[in-house]
């Protein structure tokens, strides 16, 4: 006789099994243990993860470090080689001499940036006195333009418009020049020199003074080029259209050393007048310690662009039109419940048919988090509910053909529960309640074995390929053959988004070193510098 686990009541039930829900995080914690339990440390430098790599707002971020910034200058020789201005500070009064290399440095950032302008010999003439400037420095704050300017979008050609970032000769608001020395720096030994009759700062004041007059009179002399950017260029595969910019800006952001600070180059890539309400920002994490530059992929762009049109075919039966995004293009749910079915799973002779209820999928800064909950019908009156959570990172990987792609890991351990609902007068007896253990458990084993890695390999695919038409192909491959032989190479991604910004000096194509989900699609790498 089956004996009774659950009375009828007048009312619907809700109710679970413990135990199972128990077993199911036991599993889990298995699962992951064989699968990459090491994988979140290595990604996340332990408990602690890396600070948001942002877009603050642009579609695509390209940074070097200040340093390299500074070898290009002194490598292309773009800073003037000596100095001479007449009469700055009035009749009688001069500045003349030699100067060293020009270096930017810190103390400024977004679309400012402070330059070492240092004098290795020379003389300031005023009131009839001179004043040796061996070893003197100014601090000089520039802001840069894109030339020519930023125009209307126009239909992607084969050789785009090339726009080159360079320091700007207009004022950067009104009661502004155009250069504002900030600070002169005087060796001890050059000022113990100076004649006597006004304080060493009174004769500092003069010439911050005179060396504002002297730069801004010359601005067009520092010729540094920071980058050349071509905008509306055709991408090389065509499904990667999304990737190529259409818009340029710049931002720096100061470190707090010349090491750790960053020049940018920010890019949209379509509807270009958001630009008008963003900002020269780049992030201080834009690249990662130990690498020497970085692309970054906003996520809004990604998921809008790639994951979104390809997630559907993740499922043997969903459409796009099965799911949205929401929260400002960060996050894709289903697009109501019960319409995209999942594999069925057999108990006994019965096959039982699960539908996604609910579905949501977010970054989490360096994981992709994927909720769902499943629904399945026991039998008349009995609904049996499943929410599982899965989260992915993602690394870079060598194929087998030498060539490099993107892999995924499982960040933590996947999460699974379930509860029960039943309508009024129904009574759970032991065969069904062995019944719906039975389906939770071969429900989140089809879930998590097979269709969690189906998502995670769609949203890849989608974002290195665009290749739409042939996700569902490739997921199968990648399962049956792995990542290393059957995922898509990643370099039509890497060159439709970097091959567009020509840094000076650069003699090869950026060459991925390092890939990780951080808030945006963070590709670290070499960038080719002589």
């Amino acid at each position: 006789m089956d004996a009774r686990v659950l009375e009828a009541h007048d009312k619907p039930l809700v109710f679970s099994f413990p135990d199972l829900d128990e077993d199911l995080r036991i599993e889990a914690l298995e699962k992951h243990d064989r699968h990459g339990a090491a994988f979140l440390a290595a990604q996340s430098g332990g408990s602690n993860p890396p600070p948001k790599a942002d877009t603050l707002g642009w579609d695509t971020v390209f940074a070097i470090r200040m340093t390299d910034v500074n070898k290009a200058i002194v490598k292309q020789k773009t800073t003037p080689p000596t100095f001479s201005v007449s009469n700055p500070l009035g009749e009688g009064s001069s500045l003349s001499g030699n100067f060293a290399a020009w270096q930017l440095t810190t103390g400024a950032d977004g679309e400012n940036v402070n330059v070492l302008v240092p004098a290795s010999s020379g003389t300031f003439i005023f009131g009839g006195k001179n004043y040796d400037l061996t070893g003197v420095t100014a601090t000089a704050q520039y802001h840069l333009n894109v030339i020519p300017p930023n125009a209307p979008p126009t239909k992607p050609t084969e050789t785009g418009t090339k726009h080159n970032i360079v320091v700007s000769d207009q004022a950067p608001g009104p009661n502004v020049s155009p250069v504002s020395v900030v600070f002169i720096d005087v060796p001890a030994s050059t000022s113990a020199k100076w004649p006597d009759g006004m304080s060493i700062e009174a004769v500092k004041g003069l010439l911050l003074a005179a060396m504002t007059t002297y730069l801004n009179a010359n601005i067009k002399d520092f010729t540094q080029t920071f980058a050349a950017v071509d905008l509306n260029i055709m991408a090389d595969q065509g499904t990667l259209q999304w990737l190529s910019p259409a818009l340029t800006s710049y931002a720096f952001a100061d470190g707090g050393t010349v090491e750790n600070s960053f020049f940018g180059v920010l890019t949209l890539t379509s509807d270009i007048g958001r630009a008008e309400n963003l900002k020269h920002e780049l992030a201080a994490s834009a690249i990662p310690t130990n690498q020497r530059s970085a692309f970054l992929i906003s996520q809004q762009l990604f998921l809008r662009e790639a994951i979104f049109p390809g997630l559907p075919h993740a499922f043997n039966n969903a459409r796009t039109s099965d799911f949205r995004l929401v929260n400002n293009d960060t996050e894709i749910i289903n697009n109501g419940s019960g319409k995209v079915e999942l594999d069925s799973v057999k108990v006994g002779a019965i096959d039982y048919h699960p539908y996604i209820e609910s579905f949501d999928l977010v970054i989490n800064t360096t994981e992709f988090h994927t909720t769902m909950e499943v629904k399945v019908n026991i039998s008349p009156g009995i609904d049996t509910y499943i929410t599982i959570n899965t989260w992915h990172g993602l690394k870079l990987e060598k194929k087998t053909n030498g060539k490099q792609t993107i892999g995924f890991s499982e960040t933590r351990p996947y999460s699974a529960t379930h509860r029960v609902h039943t309508a009024p007068g129904v009574i759970i007896t032991e065969v069904i309640a062995g019944i719906i253990v039975s389906v939770v458990g071969l429900v989140v084993g089809k879930i998590v074995d097979t269709l969690a890695k189906r998502i995670i390999i769609a949203i890849i695919v989608a974002i290195i390929a665009g290749i739409i038409t042939a996700i569902q192909l490739i997921i199968t491959e990648v399962i049956a053959k792995g990542v290393a032989e059957s995922m898509p190479e990643i370099d039509p991604l890497v060159q439709t988004g970097t091959s567009p910004i020509t840094w000076p000096t650069q003699q090869s194509q950026f060459t991925i070193t390092a890939v990780q989900l951080n808030e945006s699609v963070q590709l670290s790498g070499d960038p080719g510098f002589a």
